[in-house]
């Protein structure tokens, strides 16, 4: 195989994240499921964008908050 240099190639990522400290003891499953709920909130927002995933309240079920843009990388 030969490649041939076309030069700079741009590359942008949306990623979702989870912090595995701020949701106790769930199931594999469950963070998986919560970590792609944040991935796929971070593709509409834009290029190299990262959404943090946060725990759910016991009581309501509703989340903390929104998913939010995670600036702690930069």
């Amino acid at each position: 195989m030969r490649l041939l240099a076309c030069g700079a190639l741009n590359v942008t990522m949306s990623l979702g994240l989870l912090l595995s400290k701020d949701w106790g003891p769930r199931s594999v499953e469950e963070l998986l499921f919560e970590v792609d709920a944040a991935l796929y909130a971070a593709k509409p927002a834009g290029r190299d964008c990262v959404r943090l995933a946060e725990p759910r309240d016991s009581s309501t079920g509703a989340a903390a908050s929104a998913m939010k843009p995670f600036t702690g990388l930069r």
